[in-house]
């Protein structure tokens, strides 16, 4: 048996974008560039509710209202022993739990008027979803003579995409 859990966080190293794809595309004045794209994250592995911001909007263009909400779980036990002096048994079975709540500014407020939003909203998309997955494994471990194994093995995955949803 085993259990681990982690904390990550990082304010990151924001790096300058001195022109971003709003700049190319719209009037002066209408990017958030010049600035600095956002690196910070943060993330706690037991069951993990990870939650961060792209770094630069979805567009290639700076963007101040992106989320990414990832968290996800996962479980397994397994068994690994020997059957007989030459023939080693390894099984497991899991279970991978994920949803993905994003917030994705495509273009800052400043541009929206262009596209016939009203002014001063950013253009926002909302994807989510949701996964499972469950698996399992089956090896065996032959000892031959000398150095020589054979390996032989079976593996059952499935994976289940729902809640799929896109909003804007």
């Amino acid at each position: 048996m085993f259990l681990f859990a982690d904390h990550i966080a990082s304010n990151g190293d924001p790096q300058f974008i001195g022109k971003d794809a709003a700049s190319a595309m719209f009037p002066p004045g209408c990017s958030l560039a010049p600035g600095y794209s956002n690196e910070a994250f943060r993330n706690n592995v037991f069951f993990t509710n990870g939650k961060h911001e792209n770094p630069v909007g979805i567009s290639n263009a700076l963007a101040d209202e992106n989320e990414v909400r990832d968290p996800f779980a996962f479980a397994e036990a397994g068994y690994e022993g020997m059957l007989t002096e030459k023939i080693r048994l390894s099984a497991k079975a899991y279970y991978d739990y994920k949803s993905q709540d994003f917030t994705y500014e495509v273009f800052d407020q400043q541009t929206s008027a262009f596209f016939g939003y009203p002014k001063d909203q950013g253009i926002i998309g909302y994807p989510q979803s949701k996964s499972d997955k469950i698996g399992s494994e089956l090896m065996m471990t032959f000892n031959l003579h000398n150095s020589a194994e054979m390996v032989a093995g079976a593996l059952f995955e499935s994976l289940k995409i729902y809640d799929v949803k896109s909003c804007r």
